[in-house]
């Protein structure tokens, strides 16, 4: 499967796991902010990955 074809399989994944889990972020304690941010975070960095492929495939639109 090419980068470009894994961006919206990652994102529905990031979107229904790390970022639904952790948001809204109404976290009291320092550790569980810090735990929560980095795990968003990891999660973003696995899609961010394949942008300046998908940038350079054909047919790429930004919209």
């Amino acid at each position: 499967m090419t980068a470009a074809r894994e961006v919206p399989r990652l994102m529905q994944e990031f979107t229904r796991g790390s970022l639904t889990e952790y948001t809204p972020c109404r976290f009291t304690d320092g550790e569980d902010l810090a735990w929560a941010l980095g795990v968003v975070y990891a999660d973003f960095l696995r899609i961010l990955r394949f942008t300046t492929a998908t940038r350079a495939a054909p047919g790429f639109s930004s919209r």
